[in-house]
């Protein structure tokens, strides 16, 4: 099942994550290089909770099991790698500023494949290809790649046993 939560704050990642395991756990949303902002009812800001990678990575870590593959689809969420190394043995990663539409690009060409029973790497190395596919105005786009990858070196990368559709993954 997927498990879809808007405009969530800590306590109800803490919540999610600690009541059921997950095979897919997804942020969309806003970042910077200091971590990840969160909707928080009780701030009065606009811009919501910066969450930094190390609470991040132990908010991951409270849940039964860890995710098999963390996607953080927000602006300089790749500056967090170093902290979050050990979320899961695939994560996904934005290097720059990237536009909502390139996100969306992404993650359509992404769960396309994931859900249709591709790996992890196969689905991402389509989405990307997706993505430059839209990507055709040079001067709007610098020719960037949004989106990076980083996979976990010290962990069997080989994913052909991961298929979400038949595991009944959960998406947060």
């Amino acid at each position: 099942s997927i498990e879809r939560q808007h405009a969530t704050d800590v306590e109800d990642i803490h919540a999610l994550l600690t009541a059921a395991e997950y095979d897919v756990v997804h942020f969309s949303g806003h970042g910077s290089p200091g971590g990840v902002y969160l909707d928080k009812g009780d701030l009065n800001t606009q811009g919501g909770e910066l969450v930094s990678p190390r609470r991040l990575l132990s908010l991951l870590q409270l849940a039964p099991r860890p995710p098999r593959l963390a996607l953080l689809l927000c602006c300089y969420s790749a500056e967090l790698w170093p902290e979050l190394a050990d979320a899961a043995p695939f994560t996904v990663l934005v290097d720059a500023a990237v536009e909502d539409h390139a996100c969306l690009t992404f993650v359509q060409g992404f769960y396309e494949r994931l859900l249709g029973g591709s790996g992890v790497e196969a689905s991402f190395d389509h989405a990307k290809q997706e993505q430059r596919g839209e990507s055709v105005d040079e001067e709007r786009h610098h020719e960037r790649d949004d989106v990076e990858q980083a996979v976990e070196v010290d962990l069997d990368p080989v994913d052909a046993g991961f298929d979400p559709a038949a595991e009944g993954d959960a998406e947060t």
